[in-house]
């Protein structure tokens, strides 16, 4: 019996570390390629404005008069949420990592600004787990309510 309680210990153990190091790596699929955003993961963590699966799927966001200041708008908006870091941009793109409380699981926020189109496009993605009870979808919802009011 000890030895099995041994086992089950080690097994739980090196389930934390894997998602200890999955939850601060960044993935390597990220970003904008052929004005895509990557695709979703099958397990139900994530959104997009850009996928084909309904219960993922969300809205663009429409340009605000040009493409600085729609981008401007959408730092405005991200530099002023709390466990917040925007790691990467570009003229055309932001990637953002929301940190959630108390676990500090991450989650990679992407916005792709499509100026021929007058569209920004969303992703939002867990980088652990497996259900996120809707956390990518209320930030989202949060995110899309304030650019809108403005």
């Amino acid at each position: 019996m000890k030895i099995l309680s041994v086992i089950a210990a080690g097994a739980a153990s090196a389930g934390a570390i894997f998602m200890a190091v999955r939850n601060n790596t960044e993935p390597k699929h990220l970003g904008v390629r052929d004005g895509r955003l990557a695709e979703l993961p099958s397990s139900p963590n994530s959104v997009s404005s850009q996928t084909s699966i309904d219960e993922k799927r969300v809205d663009p966001f429409p340009f605000k008069e040009d493409l600085e200041t729609t981008r401007s708008l959408v730092k405005t908006i991200l530099e002023k949420r709390n466990q917040c870091e925007i790691v990467t941009e570009s003229n055309h793109y932001i990637h953002a990592v929301f940190k959630s409380e108390p676990l500090r699981f991450k989650d990679d926020v992407e916005f792709y600004f499509d100026e021929a189109n007058q569209r920004v496009d969303f992703r939002s993605s867990s980088r652990t787990g497996f259900y996120d009870m809707g956390v990518n979808e209320k930030r989202y919802e949060e995110i899309w309510k304030e650019y809108m009011g403005n």
